[in-house]
């Protein structure tokens, strides 16, 4: 029983310590963090989305993740955290229900640069169907 409150004891310190690094921000942190986060990023961004279902689900777990990371470290991550929820959006079978859920889960301010992405990515998906008609239109 002893250990257990040990222990319990040790995972409070370690979260407290956590966040108040966060608050801190990058500099706290350390430049050596902010790098590795902007490198993962990068490498998110020229990642091509999985197409098996495994792979699938995995790169959910990841993106997922990773944008719970990037918010509990502080307002200067929340875009990223929303490009990671935009990816996660975007593969998920019902889009429109995890939505919801990242609505009641996320910070306001992340869930709003969220919105704000979608609205870019589908306004340049709308732009790239009409360029698409266009280029029919020529060819008949």
């Amino acid at each position: 029983m002893v250990c257990v409150f040990l222990n319990l004891t040790n995972i409070v310190e370690e979260k407290r310590a956590q966040k108040a690094n966060a608050k801190k921000g990058p500099a706290a942190a350390g430049p050596q963090v902010a790098q590795d986060i902007s490198a993962t990023l990068d490498e998110l961004d020229n990642t091509p989305v999985p197409t098996s279902q495994q792979e699938r689900e995995q790169y959910f777990v990841k993106q997922l993740s990773l944008a719970e990371e990037l918010m509990t470290r502080g307002p200067q991550y929340f875009e990223a955290a929303a490009k990671c929820l935009l990816r996660v959006v975007k593969i998920y079978p019902d889009p429109m229900q995890l939505l919801m859920i990242l609505e009641q889960s996320t910070p306001q301010p992340v869930f709003s640069i969220l919105m704000d992405l979608l609205a870019v990515e589908m306004k340049s998906a709308e732009g790239s169907k009409a360029d698409a008609s266009k280029i029919e239109d020529i060819d008949d």
